[in-house]
């Protein structure tokens, strides 16, 4: 099992700190993550994540992907809230 470094470690002195956040987190899901503590206000790592999720069989029926995608595609404040 490859030794995986927290993503803040290698990325906390770079301008393209949340690229790194994300690519590490989808990488981190396709060995096996099934948990973790993530940045819920940053929208495009969530939208990685649910991606990620459908391309790796985690999603069987693409319900989370839907949802992210709605949300992101969704005029409005009310995007927010759904």
């Amino acid at each position: 099992m490859p030794h995986f470094h927290r993503p803040e470690q290698r990325s906390s002195k770079t301008e393209e700190r949340k690229l790194i956040n994300r690519t590490f987190m989808v990488m981190a899901l396709a060995m096996g993550l099934d948990t973790a503590i993530l940045d819920v206000c940053d929208e495009e790592l969530r939208q990685s994540v649910a991606t990620a999720e459908l391309l790796l069989g985690m999603e069987i029926y693409s319900d989370g992907y839907l949802k992210a995608y709605r949300q992101r595609t969704a005029p409005g404040p009310s995007a927010a809230a759904a």
